[in-house]
């Protein structure tokens, strides 16, 4: 991989211009929770590609590492036409990649974003489709655990295509995460994921429930700020009733998206192909879904244009980074830097916190003074005083005098004040910056 040296003898391992085996990377084009995507060109081949690679900071960890090469074979097993293809694989050094075919498209996601609720004739000729490709990656025993309009693709031909597998395993090993934890995106995942329990393929037909809920009504039947709100809703509360919130929605379609949207999994349909073969008459109605798609394509605005919203989605990327790799700085080595950073202050926040913490402590016990019948314990001055009711005490502006201690006490400025009482029975503050020394007076009891 091409690299170039900077003054503190780093490496630049990632960014625009750079070789990662045979591809040059081009633009970013969007960054994810694991990974970020850039545009590359491959020689061997001259096509334009995309290539995906493993966050820095993650790529440090042997699990994510894992979890992301799964990602790769995952895609790498399975060839449908609404996949998103494969083409290599790569590890060099900390950096983990793999190459895939580039789609020149928005994101579902971003098509309802955009418009908002789809007619019954789009909804479908997304759906249908994508169910296609749902149904090849379960049919190679692998759960996809992240099923949303992010990871739904509309290329320019109208082809759909279900993409980024980064939290997909195979259904006969064990997950990755410890158990309870709990990894997808909270609108779309199944009840049995919202607990963290076991899943299998009906918790991904869950998922696809809630994107056709979203594309027929205009949101996902579970919304909200609280992350913990709605994966609650999505264990105990019903949806909403679709022929109620969508009136032109026929019947059957309303069946079958509440019939996806079950909480037990075995209320669900047994696989996709039962979907598919349920919502497929509907979707021959409304003509052939290619052409529905490039039309839904067509009416969207043209500031939702596919490139325009992978670039914007990679800005903040981008910039964030761009001074300090003109500087020879390595993305992974940014990022690490700042991680770093964060620690050391979060370090340094606890222990003020805790040093504030004792010293209220000690406040609290010794209270603004005291009051007894010992001298002070550590006077001012290099010459502690001697045992004995009277005290001369030697100031560094003035007369000394003699007198009988009294108390110590601290001013709230902070200050320690001295008291006596003189031989005449008055009583004198003295101020602890003020005495030079104290010693031992003339007894006259």
């Amino acid at each position: 991989m091409t690299r170039a040296p900077n003054n503190s003898g780093e490496k630049d391992m990632i960014g625009p211009g750079r070789t990662l085996g045979r591809y040059r990377l081009g633009e970013p084009l969007g960054r994810g929770g694991m990974s970020a995507v850039y545009r590359a060109y491959d020689p061997a081949l001259d096509r334009q590609v995309a290539i995906k690679i493993l966050r820095a900071e993650l790529a440090r960890d042997a699990t994510y590492r894992r979890r992301f090469q799964e990602e790769a074979r995952a895609l790498g097993r399975v060839n449908h036409p609404n996949l998103v293809p494969i083409y290599a694989v790569g590890q060099e050094e900390l950096v983990s990649y793999y190459a895939m075919a580039l789609v020149e498209g928005p994101t579902l996601a971003q098509v309802l974003k955009a418009l908002g609720a789809l007619s019954v004739e789009q909804s479908l000729a997304v759906f249908v489709p994508f169910l296609r490709g749902l149904q090849a990656v379960h049919a190679a025993n692998i759960v996809h655990r992240d099923i949303k309009p992010g990871n739904v693709m509309i290329d320019r031909s109208g082809r759909i295509l279900l993409m980024d597998f980064g939290l997909a395993r195979r259904a006969d090993r064990e997950t990755l995460t410890a158990a309870g934890a709990v990894l997808g995106t909270p609108e779309y995942m199944s009840p049995e994921q919202a607990r963290g329990a076991a899943i299998d393929a009906r918790s991904d037909l869950y998922s696809a429930g809630v994107i056709l809920f979203e594309m027929l009504s205009g949101r996902p039947p579970f919304t909200g700020k609280d992350t913990i709100g709605i994966l609650r809703r999505h264990c105990e509360t019903p949806p909403p009733d679709l022929g109620t919130v969508r009136r032109d929605t026929p019947p059957e379609l309303v069946a079958a998206v509440h019939r996806l949207l079950e909480k037990k999994p075995q209320a669900r349909y047994a696989d996709v192909g039962g979907v598919t073969a349920a919502l497929e008459p509907l979707a021959r109605k409304g003509g052939a879904p290619e052409r529905t798609a490039r039309e839904l394509l067509a009416s969207m605005p043209k500031s939702s244009a596919p490139t325009a919203a992978l670039k914007a989605g990679a800005r903040s990327w981008e910039v964030a980074t761009r001074a300090q790799a003109a500087d020879g700085l390595s993305a992974s080595r940014i990022l690490y830097r700042r991680e770093r950073l964060r620690t050391r202050i979060a370090v340094g926040a606890a222990v003020i916190a805790v040093l504030a913490l004792v010293v209220a402590v000690i406040n609290l016990f010794r209270g603004p003074g005291r009051l007894d019948d010992r001298p002070p314990r550590r006077p001012p001055g290099p010459v502690a005083p001697a045992a004995g009711p009277w005290w001369r005490v030697m100031l560094r502006d003035g007369e000394p005098f003699e007198g009988r201690w009294l108390e110590s006490r601290r001013t709230p400025d902070g200050r320690t004040v001295y008291v006596f009482e003189d031989r005449d029975g008055n009583t004198v503050e003295i101020a602890a910056s003020r005495m030079r020394r104290i010693e031992k007076g003339g007894d006259t009891e």
